[in-house]
């Protein structure tokens, strides 16, 4: 009994040490990297992707800056499929689902937020007032938005979707935004080139990166060290949490938005025929 158990903790740990990374790049692509930074393939062509993320279920979620809408994509040699949004500019920005799967969307243009069911029904519109609202993470019951034309993070609550605080950051255009394992927030400055990292009350804050073109979506890794999208330079950087390294992990990147670690489960299918560009 004990044998197994060993075997299943380190085959659940070799999966998530080998989660690809998936790169939003807003000239038109989202392509999935081995978690070594090999590339292996273009997920999917649709216009101006700003976050993306892997679901639940496996499925690859897109949301696309200009088109103002989200996209899901399930199968392999298939677009993605529309999923919702009414196609109004830059409102399906940030893309996050919580553990019932809900998923919730951010509207840059018009300052609010969104909650969604899996199926792409409106659940509630939320936030508003949240100036510039773009990328989203959650930690335990609160959701945070970075509100990039007020150098803020927004805290609202999934509960009943209410504001419980509101906290400068000390960057000029917050754009990315992502905790770690242990609760400490971490925050890019698109405008100053900067990062900074959060104690978990968000009392304390220091910078743990300088002079990164253009920061803009970033995660945490299976290894624990930070991951972002350096728009100015198409890469994506590797940060340690505590700032004492910084290397180039992916290069040649068209305009990264955001990254995402993950291991996608879609289906095999043909190609269609003509063009699975979503314009």
């Amino acid at each position: 009994m004990k044998s197994t158990l060993s075997l299943l903790l380190l085959a659940a740990a070799a999966a998530l040490t080998h989660a690809d990374i998936l790169v939003a790049e807003l000239s038109g692509k989202v392509s999935q990297h081995r978690n070594e930074g090999t590339f292996v393939r273009n997920l999917a062509t649709i216009n101006s992707p700003h976050d993306v993320i892997v679901d639940n279920n496996g499925a690859v979620l897109i949301g696309s800056l200009d088109l103002g809408k989200a996209f899901k994509l399930t199968s392999l040699g298939q677009g993605p499929q529309y999923l919702f949004g009414d196609g109004t500019g830059r409102s399906q920005t940030g893309i996050v689902q919580d553990a019932n799967g809900f998923i919730y969307t951010s509207d840059f243009q018009r300052n609010r937020l969104y909650k969604w069911t899996p199926s792409g029904a409106l659940v509630a519109t939320f936030g508003q007032n949240t100036p510039g609202a773009d990328h989203i993470a959650i930690r335990g019951d609160i959701l945070y938005v970075t509100a990039f034309f007020n150098n803020a993070v927004y805290a609202y609550r999934l509960s009943d979707l209410s504001l419980e605080r509101a906290f400068e950051v000390q960057l000029a255009g917050p754009t990315g935004i992502c905790f770690d394992q242990n609760g400490w927030l971490y925050v890019c400055g698109y405008n100053n080139g900067r990062i900074r990292r959060f104690t978990p009350d968000f009392i304390n804050g220091f910078d743990v990166a300088f002079n990164v073109a253009s920061p803009h979506g970033m995660k945490i890794g299976p290894d624990g060290y930070l991951y972002v999208c350096e728009q100015g330079r198409g890469k994506i950087l590797k940060i340690a949490p505590d700032g004492s390294s910084m290397t180039t992990h992916i290069s040649g990147l068209g305009l990264p938005t955001d990254v995402c670690f993950g291991t996608p489960r879609l289906r095999e299918k043909p190609l269609p025929i003509g063009n699975s560009t979503i314009n």
